[in-house]
């Protein structure tokens, strides 16, 4: 019988993402799972870092426990790779109760995977036992695995003889069997792990939101917390910019800076979901293709998927120079090339006007 591959697409909420699957009819279910990480950094105790980084001990002390195992330092894994998908996937678990075993109340499930508002269409694989469905499926547990997957590849992490992806322990420790089983090449590699966490998911805006947290973790895991601003999820106005508050302080500063030098410097920054949508069907067109699957270039002009754009999170702004958006060689371009990069933004190449923490 000829294998027919489907690869289904993964759904990112603003921070949280559904878990993708490669399915092969007949055979079984394999889940590919990268994630990127730019910089080297130390692995302090748990006490040390998780009150400082916002991650629950329990949680740190589970990343640390699974990226130290020797299939898994032997793949390049470390906990700042795990923390970060961790972030992006569920806030690592943050604001359910975590008991001292690593079990998760109340337990973390994605949305039904049913094909609607641009998820993936997955029927029900575990009748109901993981996720409560008996039509279709959610990815479960804080690292959103789907049940399939979990149950070909899921991991008793913490040795009391249960695999539970609501477990932390046995969330991480699968983590990393998807990650290290499914690596092309070793996890310390950027290039290699920014091209499978692109195949895992077709989104730029999570390979960067992903990078992002784990350039942070590696950051303070050599600097210490508190030499970092992180991003916090809550939206403050800069001077009428709206952006996440990891932002704000550095906006300010740039914008007197801009001041100082004579320029009307202005923008717009944070936008919703429903606001991203309505910018895709002006730029796009009206169809759920259109609005929801089209790649942002064929958009007029381009425009990011919803959940896909970084002003989503707070964490890019559309500058305008004296009302106008900013274009390449204006007064207010050569100053943000210039200064930008010393307040934490870098330009995207293909639009002068936008500028994010990422540079995307």
């Amino acid at each position: 019988m000829t294998a027919v591959v489907a690869a289904t697409q993964l759904v990112r909420h603003r921070r949280a993402l559904v878990a993708a699957a490669i399915t092969t009819l007949g055979v079984g279910w394999t889940i590919v799972m990268a994630v990127v990480v730019v910089a080297m950094g130390g692995t302090p105790a748990p006490g040390d870092l998780a009150a400082g980084l916002g991650i629950p001990p329990t949680a740190m002390d589970a990343y640390m426990r699974a990226a130290s195992t020797p299939a898994a330092t032997a793949c390049g894994m470390r906990w700042q790779i795990l923390a970060g998908v961790g972030r992006i996937e569920s806030n690592n678990a943050s604001g359910r109760t975590i008991a001292s075993d690593g079990t998760i109340t109340p337990p973390i499930i994605g949305p039904v995977l049913d094909g609607s508002h641009g998820t993936a269409r997955v029927v029900d694989t575990d009748s109901g036992t993981l996720d409560g469905d008996t039509a279709y499926d959610h990815a479960v547990g804080p690292m959103q695995i789907l049940p399939a997957s979990w149950q070909s590849l899921g991991v008793d992490g913490n040795d009391d003889g249960v695999a539970d992806p609501n477990n932390i322990y046995d969330a991480a420790a699968g983590a990393v069997a998807h990650l290290c089983g499914n690596a092309s090449g070793s996890l310390s590699e950027e290039a290699a792990l920014a091209a499978a966490l692109y195949a895992y998911n077709h989104s730029d805006a999570y390979v960067t939101d992903v990078e992002q947290w784990i350039h942070y973790y590696d950051q303070a895991a050599t600097n210490g917390p508190s030499s970092l601003a992180a991003p916090t999820g809550n939206i403050v106005v800069v001077r009428g910019i709206s952006v996440d508050a990891s932002v704000g302080p550095s906006l300010d500063a740039l914008l007197a800076a801009a001041d100082a030098a004579g320029l009307s410097l202005a923008g717009s920054g944070y936008r919703t979901r429903d606001q991203q949508i309505a910018l895709r069907r002006a730029h796009c067109g009206a169809s759920d293709y259109a609005i929801f699957e089209m790649p942002a270039d064929g958009c007029s002009p381009p425009t990011a998927r919803p959940g896909e754009s970084l002003h989503e999170s707070g964490l890019a702004i559309d500058f305008t120079c004296n009302g106008v958006l900013v274009s390449r060689g204006d007064s207010c371009f050569v100053f943000l090339a210039a200064r930008a990069p010393s307040f934490g933004l870098s330009n995207l190449p293909s639009e002068p006007w936008h500028w994010s923490t990422t540079g995307r």
